[in-house]
């Protein structure tokens, strides 16, 4: 956008001055100012108290004063305009007042003391009125063009805030006065202003990562909410304290603690650790991208870890996939290639390669389920009876427990006393608790009993799978909850599953809201206990889960 001039040009000025210098000399040689001059002289004379007033001719009876051609009087008032000219160019408006009746009292002055001191006298009205007319005729020049430029800019100012679609908020009157509309311009400008201000303040507030603006003097200048929460901090010193406790790599430059990035146009990022499990993308870029010289920052930070953790996930599973599903896949084959040319013997392998095909479709089960329930939209939720789910979850592994010699117990005596009824998935619920009671079944001793337990505590229900095992050890209870962990030490009697199961209860209860966790003690059992909200629990709420 074109910048509009906030000033006289230079041809304006040397415009004015030089046609001020030629009307103040012509003015001076044709003595078109001569009643002027005429009466100057007479008082000049008056002040002397001379009890005559003499002629043109004489200054006192007997003296003569010496007129000075009219070329001095011109080349004084050229004078007189040029440099009053050159000092209204750098001078406010105040000092340009009293430079011009300075310099026109001064024109005065000098002829009066000529006049009485050297007995000779030139014609001042010529430069006198070339003072008094060069300040009004300047600042109206001025004043002008500053206007001109003041409304250019305040109509920038709204092509600006229209631009936004940023609505003015105000009344606008009808102004016949010319300054009254551009006063009116002027707070309309100042509104828009404080309204961008408003609305850049606003936007940064809410934007979804951190931002952060350090001028060169290492000063916080701008922060948003989520700098402040991924920082942990709250304003000013201890934000730029957190930032420069940030792990920086070794292998950058830092200037006071943060990367210096003086010169550089580009934007550097990092991916720093600040604390274990947490990842940051931190991207670094300067102010003022000009070498050798001191500029400020603006640095972004995103919470990456979930990307970090599911990038950790794809791998695990890669690595999982590319190990567990082709063993047995590979041991099938192995059987079907070593006995294809002795029926009987390959007859006899059948048992072998079916435990082996069910392994790899157990995996595939686990995945495709654990995909649906990371995938489940909270949106789809309906509402279902806690007591039917776990009465069917039960009868489902029933068969399991039986071949084993576990009893099954089932205590939903609490959802007799009021309605068992929460938002959900039923499906993926059903599956979560067919997969805590599977789990007792594996690692539960034979002739033992499981208990399935649905208690309402608070504004939550609660469904507790209870086992008679082994226990877990306590080193394993960290990462019981992590894709692909298995238990060690299992023994032939409890064969290994696909690492999977758990990870899908975790991942349901999680997607309703819930929570899952596990109490176990050595040589007595395991308590799993899946808890879930009431149907109180709004569908937004879940929605942000």
């Amino acid at each position: 956008m074109k910048t509009a001039r906030f000033g006289p040009s230079a041809a304006e000025w040397l415009l004015m001055t030089g046609a001020g210098m030629l009307l103040a000399a012509l003015a001076a040689a044709d003595g078109w100012l001569w009643w002027m001059d005429q009466l100057l002289y007479d008082a000049a004379l008056m002040a002397r108290h001379e009890s005559a007033i003499l002629s043109i001719e004489g200054a006192r009876p007997g003296s003569v004063v010496i007129f000075l051609p009219s070329w001095v009087g011109a080349g004084i008032a050229a004078f007189l305009v040029a440099g009053l000219m050159l000092a209204l160019v750098h001078l406010s408006a105040r000092a340009g007042l009293v430079a011009s009746l300075g310099l026109g009292a001064g024109v005065v002055l000098v002829a009066v003391v000529g006049l009485h001191a050297g007995g000779w006298w030139f014609g001042p009205a010529p430069a006198l009125m070339a003072s008094v007319l060069a300040y009004p005729l300047w600042s109206w020049r001025r004043l002008e063009a500053v206007q001109c430029y003041l409304d250019a800019e305040c109509r920038a100012l709204e092509q600006d805030a229209a631009a936004l679609g940023l609505p003015f908020h105000g009344r606008c009157p009808i102004l016949v006065d010319a300054y009254a509309q551009r006063i009116h311009l002027v707070r309309r400008g100042a509104q828009r202003q404080r309204d961008m201000r408003r609305f850049i303040a606003d936007t940064l507030e809410h934007l979804p990562i951190g931002v952060l603006v350090i001028d060169p003097s290492d000063r916080i200048v701008l922060h948003n909410a989520q700098s402040r929460r991924l920082l942990q901090a709250s304003e000013g010193q201890d934000l730029l304290a957190a930032l420069r406790n940030l792990p920086w790599p070794a292998h950058l430059p830092l200037r006071d603690g943060l990367p210096d990035s003086s010169g550089e146009a580009a934007v550097s990022q990092l991916k720093l650790t600040p604390d274990g499990p947490s990842h940051l993308l931190v991207s670094v870029a300067s102010l003022s991208p000009e070498p050798h010289c001191r500029s400020g920052w603006v640095i972004g930070l995103a919470d990456v870890t979930g990307m970090h953790e599911a990038q950790r996930g794809r791998e695990d599973t890669m690595h999982f996939l590319s190990h567990d599903l082709r063993a047995p896949l590979a041991s099938i084959l192995t059987l079907i290639d070593a006995y294809q040319d002795d029926p009987a013997r390959q007859s006899a392998q059948i048992p072998r390669i079916s435990r082996y095909a069910r392994s790899a479709l157990d995996l595939a089960d686990g995945l495709f389920r654990l995909v649906r329930a990371e995938g489940v939209d909270p949106k789809d939720f309906v509402e279902l009876d806690l007591a039917g789910l776990v009465d069917s979850a039960a009868d489902e592994v029933w068969p399991q427990a039986n071949a084993r010699s576990i009893r099954l117990l089932v205590d939903t005596r609490d959802a007799e006393r009021e309605e068992s009824i929460v938002r959900g998935d039923f499906s993926l619920l059903r599956r979560a608790v067919i997969n805590l009671l599977t789990n007792g079944i594996k690692y539960g001793k034979a002739g033992t009993a499981l208990t399935l337990i649905l208690n309402a505590e608070g504004p939550d229900w609660v469904i507790r799978v209870r086992d008679q095992g082994e226990g877990i050890p306590p080193e394993a209870l960290p990462r019981l909850f992590q894709r692909f962990s298995r238990v060690a030490g299992e023994g032939p009697d409890h064969p290994a599953g696909v690492g999977l199961g758990l990870v899908i209860v975790k991942t349901v209860a999680e997607r309703h809201g819930g929570s899952v966790a596990v109490d176990s003690t050595q040589g007595e059992g395991s308590t799993f206990t899946l808890r879930l909200p009431l149907r109180s629990l709004s569908a937004g709420q879940q929605a942000t889960l």
